[in-house]
């Protein structure tokens, strides 16, 4: 399904909803109407007309618009395409934050701390977890974060020591073992420019990553950060496979931004 029949879809079905609730609405005004009529005769008809009025009025101006403005507001978002970061962490609601000195550290101190009070496990264990509209399974530690696009393609990721994530019963393999750390995210487009970069990888640790095709351009090079902020370093070796962007991280690549370069 192209992006364009989606869009005439979710028009067709947002019509759809607004004309039968005008249709419901008409109906009920129209048996309201009747038994007004009935209960009232003429005279209480006019004194509801008058009132209907006058609330349609303070109505108006007790909103200010905000209605309207609303809906607008919402339609240009959307058509946006705005995309949802969701992140999910471990939360140590439970661990007293005791440690003596302030910000004066005392090496002894602290391990002596850490031997009276051990710290809890970090690791995160996600099976089919429900959390802002996403059914979510993943193993890793700390915490994780995801982005999908509107077809429900993972574009952006970052999390420590795990190598896949299933999202919506959609598996997304992103390393062939755990990683210390791994993030990758496309570049926003108010921080594009001409010929710049459209992707960026950061990844800790050795071995070999899988970015999801997503939205990224067919031809593209990844480039390391060079010695200075800014500058251009090597290029790292990457290729295409089974709808994947595949790059080797060694020593040298590793703790070192990564940027994805559209090439012409």
């Amino acid at each position: 399904m192209t992006e364009q029949v989606a869009s005439y879809r979710r028009i067709l079905k947002s019509s759809s909803i607004i004309g039968g609730a005008s249709v419901i609405n008409i109906l009920i005004g129209l048996v309201r109407t009747k038994i007004v009529a009935v209960l009232l005769g003429p005279t209480g008809i006019g004194l509801v007309s008058l009132y209907t009025g006058l609330m349609a009025t303070a109505t108006a101006v007790a909103t200010m618009g905000i209605g309207t403005i609303g809906t607008r507001q919402i339609a240009e978002a959307l058509s946006k395409d705005d995309e949802c970061a969701v992140a999910v962490a471990r939360h140590f609601r439970e661990v007293e934050e005791g440690w003596p000195g302030g910000f004066a550290r005392k090496e002894d101190e602290d391990q002596a701390y850490i031997a009276a009070h051990p710290l809890p496990d970090d690791s995160l264990q996600l099976s089919r977890l429900q959390v802002n509209g996403h059914e979510v399974t993943y193993c890793g530690r700390e915490a994780m974060a995801f982005r999908l696009n509107d077809r429900g393609h993972l574009t952006a990721f970052a999390g420590s020591d795990a190598k896949d994530v299933t999202v919506d019963g959609r598996t997304t393999v992103f390393a062939d073992k755990p990683l210390p750390q791994l993030a990758w995210a496309p570049v926003p487009k108010t921080r594009r420019v001409d010929g710049g970069a459209v992707l960026q990888v950061m990844a800790h640790g050795r071995g070999v990553i899988r970015i999801p095709r997503s939205d990224l351009p067919e031809r593209i090079e990844i480039v390391a950060d060079g010695p200075t902020p800014g500058s251009r370093g090597h290029l790292v070796p990457s290729h295409w496979e089974d709808g994947a962007l595949v790059i080797e991280i060694t020593g040298r690549e590793s703790g070192r931004s990564l940027w994805g370069v559209p090439v012409p």
